[in-house]
């Protein structure tokens, strides 16, 4: 197993944005009117598929409010949080809740600090429109899931009337159709997609069910090590992310 990385990720104008903003993000009433909600239909959404989950990641975890939120609903679960700015990760592990097993790592999505299977869970809230590559991202969560394990991603739908604000989504962010988000979650080995909206936002913003495909266990990466079973209580290894516990 290597070392973990001290070195700070590569620069990223994206990253160093949410990075200057870590300190005042919970600050903002777009906390409450807007990620509030979506967190909650999430959690919501991710209960009626894993109602306990031993083992369960947020992706583009921000300043840890949902893992937060998550604590309560799943208090037996090992919880860990990853965001490519260092600043997210600071504040998340400076308020994380007593009580629970948490933790927070930097590293992106396009490589998970994580071995293979280790999961049985991932959630991810309006993160993966900023993904540099939203595949490599799709495809990195299915190897740290384990096989039959459950993806939650919450983000915001360019479909129906959505569809005339496309040209302006996309100077915020990579906003896939339907169609093509399905495409990119079969090629990562996911199966059993379905879509459940967020209330009081009209279809504007859904979350994606997406379940890994037993029958499709892609070969383990030799540099991820072994792959760990969902059902033990051994400790996180990390691979080569910031680790910060809380």
């Amino acid at each position: 197993m290597s070392a973990p990385r001290t070195s700070r990720l590569a620069r990223d104008p994206g990253v160093d944005r949410f990075d200057r903003w870590a300190a005042t993000y919970d600050q903002s009433f777009m906390q409450r009117a807007f990620f509030d909600p979506v967190q909650e239909a999430t959690l919501d959404a991710l209960a009626r598929e894993v109602p306990r989950p031993h083992r369960l990641l947020d992706v583009g975890c921000g300043t840890g409010r949902l893992r937060r939120r998550a604590g309560p609903r799943f208090p037996s679960a090992e919880m860990v949080g990853v965001d490519a700015a260092r600043g997210m990760v600071r504040e998340a592990a400076g308020t994380a809740p007593s009580g629970f097993s948490v933790r927070f790592v930097e590293g992106r999505v396009e490589n998970l600090p994580f071995l293979s299977g280790w999961f049985d869970a991932v959630t991810s809230t309006v993160s993966f429109h900023h993904w540099r590559d939203q595949r490599a991202g799709l495809a990195e969560i299915g190897r740290v899931l384990a096989p039959g394990a459950v993806l939650a991603l919450a983000d915001i739908s360019p479909s129906g009337a959505m569809l005339v604000l496309r040209p302006l989504l996309r100077r915020h962010g990579r906003f896939p159709p339907s169609a093509g988000l399905d495409s990119m979650l079969q090629a990562a080995g996911f199966a059993s997609v379905r879509r459940v909206r967020v209330p009081g936002m009209g279809g504007a913003m859904l979350v994606v069910m997406a379940r890994k495909d037993p029958a499709r266990v892609r070969a383990r990466a030799p540099a991820r090590g072994r792959a760990g079973s969902p059902s033990g209580r051994k400790a996180l290894p990390i691979l080569g992310g910031r680790d910060r516990s809380g």
